[in-house]
């Protein structure tokens, strides 16, 4: 069996999805930054939104976030547990008018021990939300709202 590749960082890599890492660092403090100031307002974003933003504060566009929009959010997502605070990520729904994440979300939680692998949505099939990955979300969204906002 092949030996997978070790994860890029900086150590390993100039770049990550075309950025330099100092600049993805940006762009990953950018977002948690504004998921945070979205939390305390007690609402969702949008991935496009989302994205939008963090061009807007890093100062320069950003191209397509179809890749790297994903990984960023998993690496939002690690830091802000790895600090002992709730997954920022649970607020940031598909499209305007969506509630609930979407299978990426818990994917990530799999891969961050936040949820046990037996709750990892499989990619390709249509997926609907367990009753695990509901308590584990919406327990992220009260946390969040809770330790951004004024009570």
């Amino acid at each position: 069996k092949a030996k997978a590749a070790p994860r890029r960082s900086p150590e390993t890599s100039a770049t990550f999805f075309g950025y330099p890492w100092s600049e993805w660092f940006e762009m990953r403090d950018a977002g948690r930054a504004c998921l945070a100031e979205r939390a305390a307002e007690g609402g969702v974003i949008t991935y496009g939104e989302l994205w939008d933003t963090i061009a807007t504060r890093v100062g320069r566009e950003l191209g397509s976030p179809h890749l790297p929009l994903p990984r960023l959010l998993k690496d939002i997502a690690e830091v802000t547990i790895k600090d002992g605070e709730p997954n920022p990520t649970a607020i940031v729904v598909q499209q305007d008018g969506d509630q609930e994440p979407g299978a990426g979300f818990f994917r990530d939680a799999v891969g961050l021990h936040e949820l046990p692998a037996v709750e990892e949505p499989a990619k390709g099939e249509d997926w609907v939300m367990s009753d695990a990955q509901r308590t584990y979300w919406t327990g992220q969204v009260a946390a969040l709202y809770e330790h951004h906002g004024d009570g």
